[in-house]
């Protein structure tokens, strides 16, 4: 006697539900056997080596530490993989809000314009150590942005090849008031960079929709 439809439909969903989470673990295990690795380096395009190891305390500490690897990478075939190189995270699969407030901003016109130092998500929130804002070891801890920022804002070869950056704009905020209470009095809601610019939306002092454009002065000081 053949079992009824539904007994078999029931079957097939048990051993998705099942299989499911076997696979996600079957995955970090198989990346790990590499990519814990500290000494795991592979060529980039500029044919420099450079470090692809992840380390598991870290990511779990994340805020994508529940995530599998493949829930991001989701080019990387385990079973073949390693292969051909992994494409890029597209981080717009989940945050898609954000991707449309940064392709409208000053870095995302600059990347649209080819401006090769136009920074994307990674270079301001890092790669598989992303951290909540409010933790300490964040880039985006008030007392840390600015830090990051100056990755780019203070470096004078990035400046000189961008003539829109002006690589003395971190130092004057470094001699001012705002950077003098974020770091030595200590307070966390002195005003760093994004409390002025913005973040994912930064647009320049002359769009009036900005943080800083004269129109807006007043409420961006004032909050």
């Amino acid at each position: 006697m053949r079992p009824p439809k539904s007994s078999i439909v029931l079957f097939l969903y048990c051993l998705l539900f099942v299989a499911g989470p076997a696979r996600i673990a079957l995955a970090q295990s198989n990346c790990s056997a590499c990519h814990s690795d500290s000494t795991l380096t592979m060529e980039d395009e500029k044919g420099t080596q450079v470090s692809i190891y992840v380390s598991e305390q870290q990511f779990s500490r994340s805020v994508h530490g529940s995530f599998s690897c493949v829930d991001c990478h989701i080019d990387i075939d385990v079973e073949s993989h390693p292969g051909e190189r992994s494409r890029p995270v597209n981080c717009s699969q989940c945050h898609d809000d954000v991707e449309e407030q940064y392709l409208g901003s000053l870095h995302g016109l600059a990347l649209r314009d080819g401006v090769k130092d136009a920074p994307v998500c990674t270079d301001c929130h890092g790669y598989h150590f992303i951290l909540t804002e409010d933790d300490s070891a964040s880039n985006m801890y008030p007392s840390n942005v600015v830090q990051m920022c100056a990755r780019c804002h203070a470096d004078h070869r990035t400046a000189k090849e961008n003539s829109k950056l002006g690589p003395y704009s971190v130092e004057a905020y470094r001699n001012g008031t705002h950077f003098n209470a974020l770091t030595e009095k200590k307070n966390l809601g002195a005003a760093a960079c994004n409390d002025c610019h913005g973040g994912h939306s930064m647009k320049p002092a002359t769009d009036p929709e900005s943080q800083i454009n004269r129109l807006h002065i007043s409420e961006t000081c004032g909050s």
